[in-house]
């Protein structure tokens, strides 16, 4: 199967006796084996690989910078939510009661 990978991975194979590596940037084909996995179906739903439709290179960039805008705007909205969650619990007020102790 051909794929493009946006992330270090290590493809398991149906029953785990075997693993294929693929480094970040790697375009081209993969054993058929480690494509049939619910795990490799995931890391194609968040964009990590990308399966484009041809692999003439006007078809492969154009998925590959899909891909790369879907992982920017998920590690985006990832870093808003941590920043969130950051506010609402980074108070100076160690009790959460909303008064300055030492006035």
């Amino acid at each position: 199967m051909f794929i493009m990978s946006t992330r270090n991975i290590c493809l398991p194979n149906e029953d785990h006796s075997d693993t294929h590596r693929v480094n970040r940037g790697f375009v081209g084909n993969i054993p058929d084996q480690f494509a049939k996995t619910p795990y490799f179906k995931a890391l194609v739903r968040d964009g990590k690989i990308v399966v484009p439709k041809s692999t003439a290179d006007k078809p492969v960039q154009a998925a590959k910078e899909a891909a790369d805008k879907a992982l920017e705007e998920a590690e985006e909205a990832a870093r808003k939510a941590t920043e969130e969650a950051e506010d609402t619990t980074g108070t100076d007020d160690p009790t959460g009661t909303g008064e300055n102790a030492g006035e």
